[in-house]
């Protein structure tokens, strides 16, 4: 099976009469799909007392993505047997920015933290997919190398900006009454 998977000319060579179970060699050592994916993540956090039992927090994130993914079927494949190709190249980032005032205090038996704060989300993403059929030469793999090629382009964008707070009451550390609100 491993030195028959084609022919003398290059063809696939059918295994078992079925086209649904494609030889298990020609997907290894003809068909290809080959994908880079290169990240940046990182993330800073400032916090400041700037009175007593009063604090403020800052906080700023990225994540940052670059995919490219290249999908080859040569000609004579079970199911595509004109051959196809696509390239696929995608763009993503997500921004946060985050701000903060936090209030901690204890009066006896009764405690009270609280805190307000807000965010801004930034989200892309912009994809563009080239796809080939009907491939005309048998040894270049080109995109351009198809009688029938079409390019999509996805482009998304969104952002978010929220308040939120909370309070939280206690007594004794053993009861407590918590609230939060969120736009």
């Amino acid at each position: 099976m491993s030195e028959n998977y084609k022919d003398e000319y290059g063809r696939y060579n059918q295994w078992n009469g079925n086209d649904y179970r494609i030889n298990p060699y020609w997907i290894l050592n003809e068909m290809t799909n080959e994908s880079t994916k290169n990240r940046f993540m990182g993330h800073i956090q400032f916090n400041y007392d700037f009175l007593p039992h009063f604090s403020f927090q800052a906080r700023a994130g990225t994540d940052f993505y670059k995919f490219r993914m290249t999908e080859f079927t040569p000609l004579d494949t079970p199911m595509a047997r004109q051959g196809s190709m696509s390239e696929n190249a995608t763009d993503v980032f997500e921004n946060n920015f985050e701000g903060m005032i936090r209030y901690d205090q204890t009066f006896g038996d009764f405690g009270i933290s609280a805190f307000i704060g807000g965010n801004i989300m930034q989200f892309s993403s912009e994809s563009f997919v080239n796809t080939g059929s009907d491939q005309v030469a048998a040894s270049a793999r080109s995109i351009r190398n198809y009688k029938t090629y079409t390019l999509s382009w996805n482009n998304y964008r969104k952002q978010m900006n929220s308040l939120y707070g909370a309070v939280n009451l206690s007594w004794k550390d053993y009861l407590y009454l918590d609230a939060t609100i969120r736009n």
